[in-house]
Order: C-alpha cells, then structure tokens, then sequence
C-alpha cells in the first residue's frame, strides 16, 4: 500500500479536478493532474507525515477505522482500498469535495459531515467501537480540545489504537499565541503542544504512549510555511516548479527522531487499557 501523499488524485478526471481544486482552465487541471502523478499532492506536511501514518496505523481488511477531520478525504480514500471500513468525519470546507473525489474514485470510505468535537453523540446509535482511530494535526484546530479528545478516546474499544499527530511548541510559544479567527476560522487556535501536555492528555484518558516520532526541523518547518503562503496565494506555477526541491529537502531531515529540541511536529502511536 506504499503511495506518495494524494497521488491517486491523479486517477481523478479532468474535470473533477478542475472542480475540486478550483483551477481556471482545463490546461490547468491536466497539468496539476500529470504533475500529481509523478511527485504526489503538492503539500510539504503531508508528504512528510503521511508514509508514518500509515505505516503505524497498518490498516488491514475488516478493521473498524475514524478518520476524524479527514478533510479532502485523502487518507480515507487511501486506506479504503486495503480493504478495511473507514469513516472519515470533519465540519469543515472540504467535506463535500471529499465526498465528490470518493464517487469517482468508487471508494469504499464513507465520508461524512459531523461535529468532530461532538463525536460520542454523533455516533451514539452505534454499539460498535472501533479498532483504531486517527487524528492527525487536529487537536490543535480546536477551542474545546480536551473535551474532543476526551470524546475520540470513548469511540476506541479497548485494546485499540490510535495515531495522534500536532504541533510541538514551547510553553513560550503556546502562551503568545493569538489565533486569528476572523480570517481563519478554521485555522489553528493554539500554537501546539508540549511533550508534558500530551503525556498528561493520554494519562487522563486512559490511553498508553506506546512510541512517538518527532520530525520536522527548523528548516523544513520554514519550506512548509512559505509552501502554505504560496498555495494560499494561489500561485499555481511558483508551487509546481519548487515543490519537488522543497520535498527533497524535507525528507532529507525526516529521519526519526526522540529529541524534541528543535522539532515541530510529533506523531504518536497510543493503546487504549
């Protein structure tokens, strides 16, 4: 199941992805839909977490999975075809263009439209649990995030995994950060979070760290910011053309790492007692 971030939006047509990707001409999407192809989805922090998810998530055929706050569904469509029964749920503004890839795509993933800081009652007509769920940079959206994950972690039966990815920042970091809701409502609403935090987070809702990975240093974190202003800005060549040297220098430094110093990000592995 080894694949680039994205890559099977390359298997979309033409003018799904001009649609979805708001591109302006018909030449655009093809280019964006060959360029796809050979270098993946152009998106420095999901080229860089996406092969250590999956690896650590390991979906297999039958396995009950959530994808909470799966965006563009591109995890949810990718872990579909291992064959095992993945729902992806956010609120946010990509929900339907998820939905719309996945019936092209014929995928299996269902993807749905629900309040991921109200999980429990979404899904109370369930009596099923699920084998493993993920959230991958999440947590760190969210106003009411220990309530969430408080949340998550009843939807995970005993025994069960979760991958778990944010931000790390310093105490310093988290204290000075202002978010800007008035022109990113959907943006982050807290720097991220300190070692310490997610231990005790885990802690409180019975949840083992069973290992962790830090990654993303000073550099990268750099590339990855002025690749999201770029694509924000919607200077659709300037990304194509640097993207590639970008990915490179990035996964250069994505070797594993246990130090946080100087670090930005960390995914986890955790088990439900």
């Amino acid at each position: 199941m080894q694949q680039s971030y994205g890559r099977f939006v390359s298997e979309l047509s033409v003018a799904e992805i001009k649609k979805n990707f708001k591109l302006g001409s018909d030449f655009l999407a093809t280019v964006f839909k060959y360029y796809i192809k050979v270098f993946g989805y152009p998106d420095i922090g999901g080229a860089m977490r996406f092969p250590k998810v999956i690896k650590r998530l390991a979906p297999q055929a039958g396995e009950r999975i959530l994808d909470i706050g799966c965006g563009r569904g591109f995890y949810s469509h990718f872990i579909a075809r291992s064959g095992a029964e993945i729902t992806g749920i956010d609120d946010g503004p990509f929900v339907e263009i998820a939905q719309s890839m996945g019936q092209e795509l014929q995928s299996t993933a269902k993807i749905e439209r629900a309040n991921i800081t109200k999980t429990r009652e979404y899904f109370n007509q369930s009596e099923q649990l699920f084998d493993k769920v993920m959230a991958i940079e999440v947590l760190e959206h969210l106003f009411l995030d220990q309530h969430a994950f408080a949340e998550w972690c009843l939807l995970l039966r005993s025994g069960g995994k979760m991958i778990f990815s944010v931000p790390l920042a310093t105490v310093e970091e988290i204290e000075k950060f202002e978010p800007d809701i008035l022109h990113d409502p959907y943006g982050h609403k807290r720097a991220g979070y300190t070692l310490e935090q997610l231990q005790q987070l885990c802690s409180d809702n019975h949840l083992k760290i069973v290992e962790y990975e830090t990654y993303c240093t000073e550099q990268s974190s750099r590339i990855t910011t002025k690749n999201a202003q770029l694509y924000n800005g919607n200077k659709f060549l300037e990304i194509l053309l640097n993207f590639p040297l970008w990915k490179w220098q990035c996964l250069r430094e994505n070797a594993a790492n246990s130090d946080i110093k100087g670090l930005h990000a960390i995914i986890l592995t955790l088990e439900k007692e």
